[in-house]
């Protein structure tokens, strides 16, 4: 369950999945009620780098290219120069490293920017489970 007063921060994945607007981004949205939020829901600029990269490789069309700007406009993008992100993206790398996980650049970069926001962290899959000492909270929408 997403808690409605605590600042979430969206996963890549999640902005997608919106996106879509099939059953998962329905599930997603759902969750979030971004209607009754009383702070808007953050992302990280890695997410919106990726994000655009992904429209370009799926070949997206018009109206999902669309959709994918008004959602943007509807989050804080936080820059990876926030506070502290990059000395929290270099502990949760080695913390990554030395724990045997494989855990993708981009991945630690999202992770680093929810924990120095303050930020919940919502994901649709399990790549962040190996960090959630890391994070203020680590929520996964399930995919059922």
């Amino acid at each position: 369950m997403i808690p409605g007063d605590g600042l979430v921060l969206l996963d890549t994945g999640v902005i997608i999945h919106l996106i879509r607007n099939k059953s998962m981004g329905q599930r997603v949205l759902a969750a979030l009620r971004f209607d009754e939020r009383p702070e808007r829901p953050l992302a990280s600029r890695v997410s919106l780098g990726e994000s655009l990269a992904l429209a370009q490789l799926w070949s997206w069309g018009p109206e999902k290219k669309e959709r994918l700007q008004d959602l943007l406009s509807e989050v804080v993008l936080v820059d990876l120069s926030f506070g502290r992100i990059p000395e929290r993206y270099g502990d949760m790398a080695i913390f990554a490293q030395r724990g045997g996980h494989a855990i993708g650049q981009n991945d630690l970069w999202i992770a680093a920017t929810a924990a120095e926001a303050g930020a919940h962290l919502v994901t649709t899959d399990n790549d962040f489970e190996p960090l959630r000492t890391h994070l203020m909270g680590l929520i996964i929408v399930p995919s059922n």
